[in-house]
């Protein structure tokens, strides 16, 4: 709104000033002193300039700032913003969404947490200082957050050496998928989400 006051303000004084400057100093200025008189003849023109300049960028400001586009017709139309497509939840596929979290676990949470389940469990071996088993965690927990119904646990080889070693884990990231307390799938290195689903039984 600024933008329009000002270049109405620019208008009105464009019309004012239709004549020479000096018809405004005989007009307004009256008995002022010479020295006033020119001042306001020599200033009148830069100040129309300037109210011109500043309405056509308040103009130009306004516009921005409500973003619209200004189409070759004079209308304005909203500009067109990207949409963002949700991922589909469990819920919405009928699935029941009992595990959307990935969990740490330790050697003693093991026996109860995977060989105890009853749903499928994809197991991550990791380290914190695993790069792509950093990369990686991304992936896991979008998996999880699709996959409901199948337990994602990471544990650490550094605390749990022991499991490692029972697991064979020697390369890092190791994906193991378990099911009715038995290995049934295995990957080794960097797993994005459509590889991790294809690990599934």
């Amino acid at each position: 709104m600024t933008g329009w006051v000002l270049a109405v303000l620019a208008g009105e004084f464009l019309l004012a000033s239709r004549g020479h400057p000096t018809t405004l100093r005989r007009q307004e200025t009256g008995s002022l002193p010479c020295a006033m008189e020119r001042f306001v003849v020599r200033f009148f023109p830069s100040l129309k300039t300037i109210l011109v300049v500043l309405g056509l960028l308040g103009l130009m400001g306004w516009a921005y700032l409500n973003d619209v586009v200004v189409t070759g017709s004079g209308t304005a139309r909203p500009q067109a913003s990207a949409t963002v497509s949700p991922l589909p939840s469990v819920e919405s596929r009928g699935q029941t969404a009992e595990y959307q979290q990935v969990r740490q676990i330790d050697t003693s949470q093991f026996p109860v947490e995977v060989y105890g389940s009853r749903a499928t469990v994809l197991v991550d071996f990791t380290a914190e200082w695993c790069q792509p088993c950093q990369q990686q965690q991304q992936f896991l927990q979008q998996f999880a957050w699709q996959n409901g119904t199948v337990k994602v646990v990471q544990v650490d080889v550094d605390r749990n050496r022991q499991l490692a070693q029972q697991f064979r884990v020697t390369t890092l990231p190791t994906v193991v998928v378990m099911r009715d307390a038995r290995e049934v799938q295995r990957h080794v290195g960097l797993a994005d989400v459509a590889t991790l689903q294809a690990l599934l039984p």
